[in-house]
């Protein structure tokens, strides 16, 4: 169940990773009901997969927040550690 995904602290931290919601990554590990992520030189497993929406990125730190405003990012990819 490895996705290739090499994400930040973020992803890890919250549980979450900004995903387009047609994307064949998402589909797979949604479909796949999780993944391992790797990040820094941990690979931690994620599961339970759902794609969300909030074009408030509420969900993130204020920094980041921005960014994902800027990029229209509305979509994320919710998970949570195994």
């Amino acid at each position: 169940m490895r996705s290739g995904c090499r994400c930040g602290d973020l992803a890890r931290q919250w549980g979450r990773i900004r995903a387009k919601s047609g994307t064949d990554w998402v589909k797979n590990i949604t479909a796949a009901g999780g993944f391992e992520l790797e990040t820094k030189r941990t690979v931690v497993l994620l599961i339970d997969p759902v794609v969300q929406n909030d074009p408030s990125a509420r969900w993130a730190p204020p920094v980041v927040r921005q960014a994902l405003k800027a990029m229209s990012a509305s979509y994320y990819l919710q998970a949570r550690q195994a």
